[in-house]
């Protein structure tokens, strides 16, 4: 056996304790991110109707909460966890921002008056889409463009500002639409659980409640 042959034989060893290691640390995360998440959900939302696995535990799972409280009417959330089994896929999802991530969408008891998006402000492409759709750029918000379409009042603009604040580095994403599902969010899970989901829950229901 060459050094070629060798290197091959110690990188796929390698690949493969990762593959172990990195499942069994995604299992162990997407237990406690299930647990974490619909607590928080039943103390803040309404109780969860459905639950169920994306694949496996190390992958992700949905939860729905059918008869949620207001401002919510329903709201369905699916957290999906980094490619921790691959490590070069890994390291690539990190350096393009990439973390376990949780996806809210609800759908409001109302429809909102005023339509908005945050956007990052070298989006240069998704901001072109948005005024193609009658979308005004409003003012910047902690690294986020706040594009909105109809009347942005004080009051509006102060309630998706302390959105932004209280979520912080967590904030992917979010928009909030006439159409359903109204309120779409995106959201880095944190790496600790040591605070409670629902405050994050009581936070997306001040930002859009009427």
């Amino acid at each position: 056996m060459n050094s070629g042959q060798e290197l091959a034989v110690i990188l796929s060893v390698l690949l493969g304790i990762n593959y172990f290691v990195g499942m069994m640390i995604n299992r162990r995360k997407g237990t406690a991110l299930f647990r974490w998440i619909r607590e928080g959900a039943q103390a803040t939302l309404g109780k969860v109707s459905e639950a169920r696995w994306i694949g496996s535990a190390s992958s992700g799972a949905r939860l729905t909460v059918a008869q949620a409280k207001a401002p919510f009417r329903r709201v369905e959330m699916a957290y999906l966890l980094a490619t921790r089994e691959l490590l070069p896929l890994f390291w690539l999802q990190r350096l393009r921002g990439r973390r376990d991530e949780l996806i809210l969408k609800a759908l409001l008891r109302e429809p909102p008056a005023l339509e908005w998006e945050l956007l990052r402000p070298y989006d240069t492409r998704g901001q072109r889409q948005l005024e193609e759709k009658g979308f005004r750029a409003g003012p910047e918000m902690d690294g986020w463009v706040l594009y909105h379409r109809g009347e942005l009042s004080p009051e509006r603009r102060a309630q998706i500002q302390a959105l932004v604040q209280r979520l912080g580095p967590a904030l992917r994403g979010a928009s909030l639409r006439r159409q359903q599902p109204h309120l779409v969010a995106r959201l880095s899970l944190p790496a600790d659980l040591n605070t409670p989901a629902a405050d994050l829950f009581r936070t997306l229901a001040e930002g859009v409640k009427p």
